[in-house]
Order: structure tokens, then sequence, then C-alpha cells
């Protein structure tokens, strides 16, 4: 998957460790009835430390003129007023205001901002440290319409997966 404008940046919270993404893995999908669409642009910022998930945290935004479905009409309407409307809401943000230790690994609790809208989410994550970086990979499921977006026969539940391999820079 092309990650378009990628930036991305993970520093450890203390030692000063930084990450940085591999670019062309970076996968971010949206699934749900009649969706399947991916997610470029990805610009972020994340510090992480396991040993310190007190000073840990998530600020993403990915632009919304980014998202691609199989086919250049749904992607066109995606876009359009009637959906995530671009021209008004060209971003989508997550920002964490607290990071921490989960059953299966970790929590980003914070908030995340969709069409003018923004919601508390907790967003659960790994992380699989590899001797040349790691990889971030988390899950969740979101209603569009909490985000006042769209209407239709499209499920109103969608799947969120992200996956983001770093390496040490």
């Amino acid at each position: 998957m092309a990650a378009g404008l990628l930036s991305l940046h993970l520093v450890h919270a203390q030692g000063a460790t930084t990450y940085a993404p591999i670019a062309d893995q970076v996968a971010i999908v949206v699934t749900g009835k009649s969706i399947d669409a991916s997610l470029n642009g990805l610009d972020a910022e994340i510090h992480f430390s396991p040993e310190d998930l007190a000073h840990s945290s998530f600020s993403a935004t990915i632009k919304v003129e980014s998202i691609l479905f199989g086919n250049d009409l749904q992607t066109k309407h995606a876009i359009s007023d009637n959906w995530l409307d671009a021209a008004n809401y060209p971003t989508i943000t997550f920002r964490s205001s607290a990071v921490r230790a989960a059953a299966l690994g970790y929590e980003a609790v914070g908030e995340l901002s969709v069409h003018g809208v923004t919601q508390p989410i907790v967003l659960p994550f790994t992380f699989t440290p590899t001797e040349a970086g790691g990889s971030f990979h988390g899950q969740l499921k979101l209603l569009r319409t909490d985000y006042n977006v769209g209407s239709g026969k499209s499920s109103p539940e969608l799947e969120v997966d992200i996956l983001v391999p770093v390496q040490k820079g």
C-alpha cells in the first residue's frame, strides 16, 4: 500500500530512542457492510515507552482525501459532502490523553475527531519490538453515526485495523 504523505516519529519517552516508519508497510484499513477502504497520508507523532507509560502519547492526523475504495465512484462519494465532506472537514485526528497497560497489550485513551465531531475512544494496541524496531498494531470498532457520517444501506459499524511497522532511526 502506498503511504502517501506519511510522516511518523516515535521517540522513546526516556532514552531518546527514535523509530521511523517502514512507509510502504503502514496499513490502515476500514471495513463494514458495503465498505472496504484504506487510508493513506498518516502524519503522526508517537512517544512510547513500555517502561514509562505516563509519558507516552499518540497524536495522529490523516487527510480525508487519502481514503481509497475499490473503485473511483465509491471514493468520490466517501469524500463528498454526503459522507466525510473533505472540503469542510479535511482531516481525521486522534490525540491521546493517557496510555495504559491492558490485558492484551496497551490502550491509548483519547479523542477521535471525524467530520467535525469529537468523541472519546479507547484504542487497544500491541507493540511488538524487534532488534531493528518493531510494530504497532491496533484494532477498534466505530459507529459512523456517532460522527454524523453518511446514511443509507452501509453498515453503521466500522472495523478499523491499524498497522504501523517502525525501525530504529
